[in-house]
């Protein structure tokens, strides 16, 4: 017997009840005995025979307990793989027989399924199992039939919309709706494996390949084509994705970039006005300075006393105007202390020993004039003589001194 499944419907919904957490229960009747046709992939019509025995065989009954509860039935065959995406609930408690129906308690936990199931948009149940065939054919209470389903044994309980088919279009709303879909299902083990594709008819009855597509969390059974159709589609739409996030990327690295180079200008720029507005207030205070009365004042005194006591060191052959205080001081250290080194020397440096030098000079030579006015008459040289002699010996008292 070749292994097939089958999603059939049974009988409408008891009156629900809510839950004080928001969950609903329900009793309902998934399935029957009887005959139920199927359409087969090439469109024709096939009569099945569900007997009692089989129904109600405790295995079968069992196999309903606990199942996964969807709405509408999933595009595959659920598997522990896949269940989590489209259980809404269960089946709770046992499975029992009521006449020539099975019933059942669902328990709906997802709050969509319970408000359309409330509003009567999803009123019916149907079966979704997996059987094998007997391919015999016969009559059972006068009515023919193709083939016996045994080894009937439940996957879900789909709560399906009142009078249409389905988004897999194998939901059977009355006896002439149900379809087949062949898996490769191992019945002697009990586990079910979906096939990638289910056959499902078109509204003119001819059978059509289709496929599950997620979109939204949610599973639909949609044509083959379509699917790739879609497929292909949300790829473009990747790679679109993918090219805008690395333009903005790369808009954010050179952004960066120019950031940067533009604080590195900013930097420089204002390290040049900084310099600037220090040379402009440096301009500023020698310009108040030189039209200060009193700093003038004191300028030029402090030049005429340089020059008074250069020129005592100089003498005339050297012309002091056209030299600045700073060549007027190196000139006469150049006379006074010419093995001192004065090159890269501070100012300061520069200052401190020519008040030195010359408050050296200025001591000798007034111990000369001393020396000179106290000098006897006759044969005594001159003043003058006596002072240029007393300055050619004068290194030999500043060797002895020290």
């Amino acid at each position: 017997m070749a292994p097939v499944r089958r999603y059939d419907s049974g009988g409408t919904l008891a009156p629900p009840t809510r839950l004080p957490n928001g969950w609903l229960r329900a009793e309902g009747l998934p399935t029957r005995v009887g005959i139920f046709n199927y359409r087969l992939p090439d469109g024709r019509i096939r009569k099945e025979l569900r007997l009692p025995e089989e129904v109600f065989h405790p295995d079968s009954m069992a196999s309903f307990r606990s199942v996964p509860i969807t709405s509408e039935h999933p595009p595959e065959h659920l598997t522990a793989a896949n269940t989590r995406l489209y259980q809404r609930g269960h089946v709770d408690g046992e499975v029992v027989r009521d006449g020539d129906y099975v019933r059942a308690t669902l328990l709906v936990t997802d709050d969509e399924l319970i408000r359309d199931m409330e509003s009567g948009v999803r009123a019916e149940l149907s079966n979704g199992y997996a059987c094998e065939l007997g391919e015999t054919p016969g009559l059972w209470e006068g009515q023919p039939y193709d083939a016996i389903q045994r080894n009937i044994r439940g996957n879900h309980l789909a709560v399906v919309t009142a009078g249409r088919a389905g988004p897999t279009c194998a939901v059977r709303m009355d006896a002439c709706d149900a379809v087949q879909v062949t898996p490769d299902v191992d019945m002697a083990g009990g586990a079910a494996v979906p096939s990638e594709a289910a056959s499902s008819p078109t509204s003119e009855g001819v059978a059509m390949e289709t496929v599950p597509v997620i979109i939204g969390g949610k599973a639909y059974a949609v044509p083959k084509d379509v699917a790739e159709a879609l497929t292909a589609q949300a790829a473009q739409y990747q790679q679109a994705l993918d090219a805008a996030k690395e333009e903005t990327e790369t808009a954010k690295e050179e952004s960066a970039t120019q950031v940067e180079e533009a604080k590195k200008a900013t930097d420089t720029a204002n390290a040049k006005a900084d310099s600037l507005a220090r040379e402009l207030e440096a301009m500023k205070k020698a310009r108040q300075d030189a039209e200060d009365p009193v700093k003038l004042r004191e300028r030029v005194q402090a030049r005429v006393c340089l020059e008074k006591r250069s020129g005592a060191v100089l003498g005339a052959a050297v012309k002091m105007d056209a030299l600045d205080d700073k060549a007027v001081k190196l000139a006469v250290l150049g006379k006074l202390a010419p093995d001192v080194k004065l090159d890269g020397k501070s100012d300061d440096y520069v200052q401190a020993l020519f008040d030195m030098e010359v408050a050296r000079f200025e001591k000798d030579r007034g111990s000369l004039h001393a020396d000179a006015a106290a000098a006897p008459p006759g044969d005594a040289p001159s003043p003058r003589a006596a002072y240029e002699k007393t300055l050619t010996s004068s290194w030999k008292r500043d060797s002895a001194r020290k």
